[in-house]
């Protein structure tokens, strides 16, 4: 069985894990999405540890309406917007650049 690996922001706290590959996030949408620009932000120390130990992948829960985000670490490094709101700095890539699944809408059967 595959361990997690705990990633911990500068202060400390634990604010994921990494598994398979994937650095896992659990977050509230109303506490945590940015509303200008609208985006999700991941500590930028955070993102580069995860990556250091094999993720290439991070992958938002918004614990609030079950959704889940997911974009390649490399472009939210890349293409997230720097961003410093008292609690270091942070990449916040715009929620257009996601891949969002959220389970409350049901799939086309074709």
């Amino acid at each position: 069985m595959e361990r997690a690996l705990r990633i911990r922001n500068d202060a400390g706290q634990v604010i994921g894990v990494v598994r398979k590959g994937v650095f896992h996030k659990r977050i509230r949408r109303s506490e945590h999405f940015l509303r200008d620009p609208e985006a999700i932000a991941c500590d930028t120390a955070a993102l580069q540890r995860a990556a250091s130990f094999g993720a290439t992948k991070l992958q938002v829960l918004d614990t609030e309406s079950g959704a889940t985000y997911s974009a390649p670490i490399e472009r939210v490094l890349k293409d997230g917007i720097t961003v410093d709101r008292g609690h270091g700095e942070q990449k916040a890539l715009p929620l257009a650049k996601w891949t969002k699944r959220d389970p409350r809408q049901k799939e086309l059967g074709l």
